[in-house]
Formats: C-alpha cells, structure tokens, sequence
C-alpha cells in the first residue's frame, strides 16, 4: 500500500480529511497578514493528495519563478523533520521500531524523549557525539 493509501486508510487520516483530528485555527503569519489566515499542515510528498491541512509539492519536474520555489521550500522542510527524526532514532531505542508501550503512553514517551533530548543538547551544546542516550 502507497504511503497516500495508508493515511487515507488510517484513523489519522480521516480525521485529517474531515477536520476533527483537532489541528488549531487557521492563524495569521506574521509578516504576511495580507494572506488573511494560513491552515496549519503537515507537509508531505507527491505520494500524499493535496488537503486543506496536508501540503505537497506541484507534480513535476520542469517548474520555473514561485513554483520551482515553492517546491524547494517544501522540500526542505521534510528534509528538516526527517533529519529531526533521524537524530531522534540514532539517539533513542524505543523508535527503531514499533513503540513496545500502550497507545495511551506513547505520547507521554515520545514527549519524555523530546525533553530529555532539549536537556542533553543543552547540557553538551549540541554535540551528539559526547552523549551515549538511549544505548
């Protein structure tokens, strides 16, 4: 199943295409109010359809002016939140695979793991490599 099938086949996924999975209101950006208000999303890739709350790329390769920007953008956006989960998964056991607790604790762990992470990025100003957490 494509990664579009998956979330149109998950309770996540409905609930984003319906509007109840509880995302804020639309908000203003700042320094471009003049947009009137903006939906938070979830950026994806072309493998996703276009949503009010779920934002892909425009198909294709030859773009050119606000498209080809638009495009490079998005991308590294994903590239920032797959680098963020890559750091989080060298660091932390408990995401190389299924999450081995409840559904009712797993945001309890991954919101554990955030603070932990923030406290030994402090405590090491960012270098990883003096850190052993989660071996």
């Amino acid at each position: 199943t494509s990664d579009g099938g998956v979330l149109a086949n998950s309770t996540f996924g409905r609930a984003l295409l319906d509007g109840t999975v509880g995302l804020p209101q639309d908000a203003l950006l700042p320094g471009a109010e003049h947009l009137g208000p903006q939906p938070h999303v979830f950026v994806a890739d072309e493998a996703f359809p276009l949503r009010h709350n779920l934002m892909r790329p425009f198909p294709g390769s030859n773009h050119s002016g606000r498209r080809r920007v638009f495009n490079f953008r998005l991308s590294h956006a994903r590239l920032i939140v797959e680098n963020t989960f890559g750091i989080l998964t060298s660091q932390w056991r408990i995401y190389r695979g299924v999450i081995g607790v409840s559904p009712a604790n797993v945001d309890a762990c991954v919101k554990a793991t955030w603070v932990l992470e923030e406290d030994l990025q402090d405590a090491n100003q960012g270098d990883y490599t003096t850190t052993s957490c989660g071996q």
